[in-house]
């Protein structure tokens, strides 16, 4: 019904390679690199009358390239490139064209478009499976609270989860007309719902409406897991969800242009990266050299089975750090620890620091509430915070346990500012305030 030439050649490349070994997760590096090879080579091929691809390709001598290293002679494509620009690397005439998702505009004004074939979004996307990493069963009751108005968030994981792996899904949605927290713990509770699947930021803000219910979030409900997306966070920051949901949490990455880009398998402890899906770099950047593996850098993607607009070399601004490593999962290959945005890093006495870093620290003081800001001011860091729930401590003695954590853990000494109540907020939630 879906099918096209185009999303044929795809689908046939990425059959002939399950074949030869269908378990993705244990694909060998020699087996990795020729589907990568052969797959970026079959982008290339689509994408080589679109104007703006064509011009980054001038220094190909052709439209296929022999090895991965003469892949680097593409140049990147960035998100300003985008944005305000809604066909520019759409690569299949408009009458193929079935959807499109708009970026949510906050690290940069105008939005970037997002357009996909049926192809794409019902055969392409969900033809692989990684059961060690989307363990779900057709009985669980996915609550997908991530946003759904022209976001790709949540309608492209209602496919992985209802069309990919058959569960249940219960669109809820992030804080829309219908779908209020109430009203989403409402149905949690009732449904004895087994998933969430939402941001850090609304978990605790489901947390905070399940209270004002009365309902105990622990004993009136059902969750084993929750998948926290859509903002980074530090592992302290989850293990705090972990606590007050009673459920343990994974991490899972992904952008709006790309799609899945990292899971956390069972022990948690870095992503996995969707390699059918996704062809990840990391380059510094400042220069765009392509960083040893271990090393800092941005973070690079190129879309591997999408035919109506692939990504190619596409600088996410995100930070990360890849390495590969045999997982006591049983996966073999590369993993990725996130670092959080360039635009988000904190730049104090010279340095640079990740806000997860410094958030890890902050959340170690129980007393701490799961909101706060990083305010980066010309004469340092001040800290926002509010008081956890319960907490009797008072203001002065909450700022000297943050200032001797964050002095111990950092070797800076903030400012701490405590407030009655953060803002909440149902998008992205905005934890580093540049004010100089």
């Amino acid at each position: 019904m879906f099918n096209s030439k185009e999303t044929d050649r795809i689908k046939n490349l990425v059959e002939s390679y399950l074949e030869k070994n269908n378990n993705i997760d244990q694909w060998d590096k020699s087996l990795r690199d020729q589907y990568h090879l052969d797959a970026i080579n079959l982008i290339l091929d689509l994408a080589k009358d679109n104007e703006h691809y064509k011009g980054k390709m001038h220094k190909l001598d052709s439209t296929k390239i022999n090895n991965l290293d003469e892949f680097k002679k593409i140049e990147f494509t960035t998100k300003d490139e985008l944005r305000g620009k809604p066909y520019k690397t759409v690569c299949v005439d408009k009458s193929k064209l079935a959807q499109l998702n708009i970026s949510t505009g906050t690290t940069g004004g105008d939005n970037i478009f997002c357009f996909y074939t049926m192809n794409d979004l019902y055969c392409s996307e969900i033809q692989t499976k990684y059961p060690e990493l989307i363990p779900l069963k057709e009985t669980d009751i996915v609550v997908n609270a991530l946003p759904y108005e022209m976001s790709s968030a949540g309608i492209s994981l209602q496919r992985v989860f209802q069309v990919g792996e058959r569960a249940i899904v219960l669109p809820a949605g992030k804080g829309g007309v219908y779908s209020t927290p109430k009203k989403t713990v409402e149905l949690m509770h009732k449904l004895q719902a087994e998933v969430l699947m939402t941001s850090p930021s609304y978990a605790a803000t489901l947390y905070e409406y399940a209270l004002e219910s009365h309902l105990d979030p622990i004993k009136d409900f059902n969750l084993n897991r929750i998948w926290l997306t859509g903002e980074g966070c530090s592992d302290t920051y989850r293990k705090r969800i972990e606590k007050i949901w009673g459920a343990p949490a994974y991490f899972y990455y992904g952008s709006l242009e790309c799609g899945s880009l990292g899971m956390e398998c069972r022990y948690r402890n870095g992503y996995h990266i969707p390699e059918a899906h996704v062809y990840m770099e990391i380059i510094n950047p400042e220069t765009g050299e392509t960083c040893d593996e271990g090393e800092i850098g941005e973070i690079v993607t190129t879309t591997l089975v999408r035919e109506g607009q692939p990504f190619i070399r596409y600088r996410t601004g995100d930070l990360g750090i890849i390495k590969t490593v045999e997982c006591e999962c049983g996966i073999k290959e590369r993993k990725l620890a996130l670092r959080g945005r360039v635009c988000d890093q904190l730049k104090l006495d010279g340095r640079i620091f990740s806000p997860f870093y410094y958030e890890d620290y902050l959340m170690k003081v129980e007393e701490v509430g799961l909101w706060y800001h990083f305010i980066v001011k010309s004469d340092g860091l001040t800290i926002r915070v509010e008081k956890n729930y319960g907490t009797d401590i008072s203001d002065d003695e909450l700022k000297e346990k943050v200032v001797k954590v964050i002095k111990e853990g950092t070797g800076t000494i903030p400012m701490v500012e405590v407030v009655d109540k953060i803002p909440r907020v149902f998008t992205k939630a905005v934890r580093v305030i540049q004010e100089g």
